[in-house]
């Protein structure tokens, strides 16, 4: 079962909904998440666990996940986990996490952009 998300940021961009993580068919072998393109400014949601999509489809530019570091602000200290989202990462180490914090927005580049948790999906 996968989170429905959606960021929004006050210069008007909105990613619409992101049906984020996976179904309970795919939950093996999907982990559908937001990315970014820096060189043509593209917002996308990719599997992140298939190979192919570390590449822009646009420009073949390289994507980065929301889950890196460079694609988001310093997260304040919160109780709990800290996480809005998180998706063990199956037969691997370790989980995608995106942080409660404010992220880079691909229309006017500034760390404004912020997801929100709109519900589940199967």
């Amino acid at each position: 079962m996968g989170n429905i998300l959606r960021g929004l940021c006050p210069c008007g961009f909105d990613t619409g909904d992101i049906f984020a993580g996976g179904g309970f068919i795919t939950v093996s072998d999907t982990c559908n998440a937001p990315a970014a393109c820096l060189n043509c400014n593209e917002f996308l949601v990719r599997n992140y666990l298939k190979k192919d999509t570390t590449l822009c489809p646009g420009c073949h530019g390289r994507l980065t996940f929301y889950d890196d570091p460079s694609l988001y602000a310093p997260p304040p200290v919160i109780e709990g986990d800290g996480f809005l989202f998180t998706w063990k990462l199956a037969n691997r180490d370790g989980h995608f996490k995106l942080p409660r914090t404010e992220f880079l927005c691909p229309k006017c580049m500034k760390l404004t952009l912020v997801f929100e948790d709109k519900g589940i999906w199967s």
